[in-house]
């Protein structure tokens, strides 16, 4: 196991090099603050959604896995509408316009 951020292994049987290259991420916090927003969460009415690229799709699942919401937003700051889905855990998946995919947990909580 290597700590390095490009690893090779070299298979001798097959004379066949794999190379890997890692980029190194302290926590996926990390990668949240500095190109996406989501607040507040938990929320009750409403959530911020805030992105340095456009948001172009944007899809909430429950914890069984079905969409409960999904939308085409083509925008950098939306506010999505939770008022009228029951309180509980959700999955918010955001696709960027450079077609970054993210996703976290939110709470809706009343």
């Amino acid at each position: 196991m290597s700590t390095e951020a490009t690893f090779a292994h070299t298979m001798p049987a097959n004379d066949v090099t794999l190379t890997a290259n890692f980029q190194l991420i302290i926590n996926v916090k990390d990668v949240w603050d500095t190109q996406m927003s989501i607040f507040p969460n938990p929320a009750s009415e409403y959530m911020n959604l805030i992105s340095h690229d456009n948001i172009i799709t944007l899809e909430l699942f429950n914890l069984t896995g079905q969409m409960v919401f999904g939308a085409e937003v083509r925008t950098n700051n939306y506010k999505l509408d939770i008022s009228a889905l029951p309180q509980g855990f959700y999955m918010l998946k955001l696709t960027s316009a450079n077609k970054e995919v993210f996703t976290t947990k939110v709470l809706i909580a009343r």
